[in-house]
């Protein structure tokens, strides 16, 4: 193997998205746990995203996200532009 080759595997093997994959394929049991317990969540959300559309449009929404200061079951929702939050991308 080239050096250049290696350092491309490295750089790749630490990436956030590989640390989850190989996270979420050692511990089945935790992310089954996880993802029953935030389901409800989950629905909340996609629920609240989908009134958005309705009311302002497919268009309107496409670069936008529904926000919900209070929590998905909080009740109030706003219309945000997207990449919004503190895990904003840079």
């Amino acid at each position: 193997m080239k050096l250049k080759d290696l350092l491309q595997l490295v750089d790749e093997t630490n990436k956030n998205t590989e640390a989850t994959r190989r996270y979420n394929k050692r511990h089945p049991e935790k992310v089954k746990a996880y993802l029953e317990k935030t389901q409800d969540d989950r629905v909340a959300r996609n629920r609240d995203r989908r009134k958005a559309v309705k009311k302002h449009g497919k268009t309107y929404m496409a670069n936008k996200d529904v926000h919900h200061p209070k929590g998905p079951h909080g009740g109030k929702t706003l219309t945000v532009k997207k990449d919004h939050g503190p895990d904003k991308k840079k």
